[in-house]
């Protein structure tokens, strides 16, 4: 039975995701011990091989992203954002058991390997925490009157016929996103959230959470320091528990600096 991380990312304009997958394998194998494979495209290989860091991977999946769309990264800019093909992660990963995680989130403990050998077929990330203690309605429901709000940011799954049928139930949701969106739950989305796909599919199909509880900060909580085992973000100071990290740009200066980078 084989276990391991799956990592999607393509690079856009300003963000180089090749380099937070390749920072983050070093952590997780530091603190998880489990291999990393990435999902990644020639031109984000390109970036990976140029600082000669495409060997921190057990496996390095060629997936050119089929959708390519607009986000708002941080207040006045809007990048290309392509991570839209983890609905293929099925198909995509190597491993028997596969853990699928953001490379924006900081690990600096073992609390993800909780998931391995589950009973459950797949689980999904719900249990998040501001790191200032701040309530943010629409990351408990989807909108005012809709579903409950789950994370595409972290989950795990097992190779089975369950999951399968939760993957294929993603896919189907992002293909007729407009319609699902728009006429089944009236979601005000202006691009494919992964979250919202997520959402939707468990809504439909059910799912259990991970056992554990993942910190955030959002886009503009800066992050101003960070070790192998504590970050500061907005202030506040986070030790030996993994967190979720939206400001892209400052973590990436830390990224590029603990890789040598520079």
């Amino acid at each position: 039975m084989t276990q391991g991380i799956l990592l999607f990312a393509h690079d856009n304009e300003q963000i180089q995701y090749s380099l937070l997958a390749a920072w983050q394998a070093r952590r997780i194998h530091k603190w998880l011990h489990k291999p990393v494979s990435i999902v990644t495209d020639s031109n984000s290989l390109g970036t990976l091989k140029h600082y000669n860091l495409d060997d921190v991977f057990d496996h390095i999946i060629l997936s050119d992203a089929e959708t390519t769309q607009q986000k708002i990264y941080s207040p006045g800019t809007s990048l290309t954002f392509k991570n839209v093909n983890r609905t293929d992660a099925y198909q995509l990963s190597p491993y028997d058991e596969t853990l699928v995680i953001d490379t924006d989130i900081v690990i600096q403990s073992d609390r993800l390997n909780l998931v391995w050998n589950n009973i459950e077929d797949y689980l999904v990330c719900q249990n998040c925490k501001d790191i200032l203690g701040r309530h943010w309605k629409a990351l408990e429901y989807v909108n005012r009157t809709g579903i409950k709000f789950y994370w595409a940011t972290l989950f795990y799954f097992r190779k089975s016929d369950q999951s399968k049928e939760f993957f294929d139930r993603c896919n189907l949701i992002k293909e007729n996103y407009e319609y699902y969106t728009k006429k089944e739950y009236y979601i005000p989305d202006t691009y494919i959230r992964n979250d919202h796909v997520w959402s939707m599919a468990v809504h439909e199909l059910g799912a259990t959470t991970m056992p554990f509880t993942l910190w955030f900060g959002t886009n503009t909580d800066p992050i101003t320091a960070m070790t192998q085992d504590t970050v500061v973000v907005n202030g506040s100071k986070i030790a030996r528990q993994d967190v979720h990290v939206m400001d892209k740009f400052g973590l990436m200066k830390f990224v590029l600096k603990e890789l040598d980078c520079e």
